[in-house]
């Protein structure tokens, strides 16, 4: 793979009191749920990155992050032509009430359990990176 065919993505892992994760059912490639997450902007680090996408996507504020994968997996995106992605997914910590704020690419977002996400991956409407390759790697069992 070459470095140019290589996206940039960050991932937000962020958890309720209950041990719920926060979802979003996605409505553009990649369909189907996965958790927070967005392409790394030219000029820009992944914590700057996750902050922002956070912000965008849930309205919610990062109050602290803790790096618990960086990775390359084959997961493609045919809009910007990459062949795979380098991954960066955080353990977040959030301020704020959460907000579906771009409804045009997002069903909803929505705190589920482990055994209500399965029934998606069952399904096949999940997107492949969080649950082909992210959760594995780091070992979250769904």
């Amino acid at each position: 793979m070459s470095e140019e065919n290589i996206g940039k993505s960050i991932g937000a892992i962020i958890r309720n009191e209950q041990g719920e994760y926060l979802t979003q059912y996605r409505l553009r490639h990649p369909l189907g749920l996965a958790l927070p997450a967005g392409h790394v902007d030219p000029g820009e680090g992944p914590e700057e990155a996750l902050k922002r996408e956070l912000i965008e996507e849930t309205g919610l504020t990062v109050t602290s992050a803790k790096l618990v994968l960086n990775d390359t997996f084959p997961n493609p995106c045919p809009k910007k032509g990459h062949t795979a992605h380098e991954w960066w997914v955080y353990e977040v910590v959030v301020a704020g009430q959460t907000e579906l704020k771009e409804p045009d690419k997002h069903k909803f977002l929505k705190f589920m359990s482990p055994s209500e996400m399965k029934l998606f991956v069952l399904s096949g409407e999940c997107d492949p990176a969080w649950f082909q390759y992210i959760f594995p790697a780091l070992k979250i069992v769904i």
